[in-house]
């Protein structure tokens, strides 16, 4: 069963996390791991970083095809610190922690937004706000609590870059091409070949469809978070005919993997911020 990621009230109780990410509880590594693989529990780090005044709002982990690989699975949990001033009233900002225990990963530490009104939450890429690794050989609590810390000290410069997106109006055909952009991170060329050959493709345009009155503007930032919650949530209605020539109803399938999910909210990012980088 697929459990909503967020808690919007109040940060996640330890057994509403083993029910999200029973891999952040795993008390062993893979079992393909070097054996001198330094095994940390994210467990551990959740109590540091608890213990440093951070609290989890978001989890979700990764499904493994292969039997027993559930408890080394890629997983993230998503931090907010207390006292933390929200972003124009509507932005929080988060501390975006992701690791595995197959021997892949470090603990990664990214700076995230979250929008309270439409439960989506974006991550920074590195090449825009500082992130962090923490190896689990020679890991110490104190580390990963400064590296939050220090990722959380990109609030301001990521506040001025959302103040410059809502400045900066975007004609029809500038939104169109970051419409168009942004369907092809979601759907690589041998998908949408495919679906195109089944007449089953999303339009960019389709991106473009605003959910709320709130998202109508025509500045980027607006344009940005119409296209990524559409991305990442699916669910959007589009017509095209089956392999056999008969009209069908198809909907635009929600963002339901770990590893997509960062990468599609990276890439997003990026691609606004190099659109604002053009215009200005």
């Amino acid at each position: 069963m697929f459990l909503n990621p967020y808690s919007h009230k109040e940060p996640f109780s330890m057994s509403e996390l083993i029910k999200r990410v029973p891999a952040a509880f795993a008390q062993n590594a893979s079992q393909d791991v070097s054996h001198k693989y330094n095994f940390i529990s994210t467990e551990q780090v959740i109590n540091a970083l608890n213990e440093g005044g951070f609290h989890p709002y978001y989890a979700m982990q990764g499904r493994s095809r292969k039997e027993g690989k559930e408890l080394v699975a890629k997983h993230v949990v998503k931090f907010r610190k207390e006292g933390t001033q929200l972003i124009r009233g509507d932005l929080i900002p988060e501390i975006v922690l992701s690791t595995s225990h197959d021997g892949t990963s470090a603990f990664r530490l990214d700076f995230g937004i979250h929008r309270v009104i439409c439960s989506n939450g974006l991550v920074a890429p590195s090449s825009f706000a500082v992130s962090r690794s923490v190896r689990h050989k020679g890991y110490n609590d104190g580390d990963i609590i400064d590296a939050a810390f220090e990722v959380l000290s990109n609030c301001p410069d990521v506040e001025k870059n959302v103040t410059e997106m809502n400045k900066l109006i975007l004609t029809e055909r500038e939104r169109e091409v970051f419409a168009e952009a942004s369907l092809l991170l979601k759907y690589n060329d041998d998908d949408i070949e495919e679906t195109l050959k089944e007449n089953f493709s999303p339009t960019p345009s389709l991106l473009l469809v605003n959910r709320r009155r709130g998202d109508s503007g025509k500045d980027l930032f607006s344009t940005f978070n119409v296209i990524q919650e559409n991305l990442i949530k699916g669910g959007q209605l589009f017509f095209g005919k089956d392999k056999s020539g008969f009209k069908v109803k198809k909907t635009t399938r929600p963002v339901k993997s770990v590893i997509e999910d960062l990468k599609l909210n990276k890439a997003l990012w990026t691609l606004a911020n190099k659109m604002l980088e053009i215009r200005s």
